[in-house]
């Protein structure tokens, strides 16, 4: 099954995450850097949203992932 290319929409989410996750590497890697992700949240609403509903879709993952192991294992 081919995968359609990304929409204009879905690209902008992307590198709206990806911006977040660059600002955790600089803050992580630069000495001086610490709190820089949480600056970057405030100037940069798009990226926190990204992160915010990323880390909501790996709880919700986490969860089904868990009641599916659960249900194939008869538990």
């Amino acid at each position: 099954m081919a995968v359609k290319p990304l929409t204009a929409a879905q690209k902008k989410v992307m590198a709206s995450f990806a911006r977040w996750f660059v600002y955790g590497e600089v803050e992580a890697n630069v000495e001086g850097m610490k709190g820089f992700q949480k600056h970057m949240r405030k100037k940069d609403p798009e990226c926190a949203q990204a992160e915010r509903e990323f880390q909501k879709a790996v709880r919700r993952i986490r969860e089904d992932f868990l009641k599916s192991m659960e249900k194939e294992n008869g538990a």
